[in-house]
Parts: C-alpha cells; sequence; structure tokens
C-alpha cells in the first residue's frame, strides 16, 4: 500500500478531471469539452522524483523513464540530445 501513497495526489486528481469533463461533455450537449491528458513529462517533480524519493523501485521507474525517453518534455531546447 505505501507505494500507492506516493502518486495517489496525482491519480486521484486526473481522475476527478476526466470524470468532471466526462459529465460535463454529457450534461452540456451544446458546448464542447476538451479533456487533455497528456502523459507524463519532464517537469521539476520528474526531477525530484528521480534524485530525491527515498523509495529506490520508485527513483529506478522515473530514472527507467528519462532514459528510454518515455517522458515528455516541457522545453524542447533542455531534452534534444546531441
Amino acid at each position: 500500500m505505501a507505494k500507492l501513497v506516493n502518486g495517489i495526489r496525482i491519480v486521484l486528481g486526473k481522475a476527478g478531471r476526466d470524470m468532471l469533463f466526462r459529465t460535463m461533455a454529457l450534461e452540456e450537449p451544446d458546448i464542447r469539452v476538451l479533456n487533455y491528458a497528456p502523459g507524463p513529462l519532464d517537469t521539476d517533480m520528474q526531477i525530484v522524483a528521480r534524485t530525491q524519493t527515498g523509495d529506490k523501485e520508485l527513483k529506478h521507474l522515473f530514472e527507467g523513464k528519462i532514459n528510454n525517453n518515455s517522458i515528455g518534455c516541457l522545453h524542447i531546447e533542455l531534452c534534444m540530445k546531441v
């Protein structure tokens, strides 16, 4: 259960937003609803997760995502590897 605690706020926030927008789309057919969820991005929070978490398994997970280029980048010039 401890593993769940690390990302629970993010997961619950995304699930809540998704349900809100689905409900709005059903209840208000005259408005357009865009629910955009780009997936993991390389943000300051990701850097903290990769470098400062005490959970070795979680740290390895985040390091693997950045090493495999499976995390999107907000600042393209910083993410381009030459």
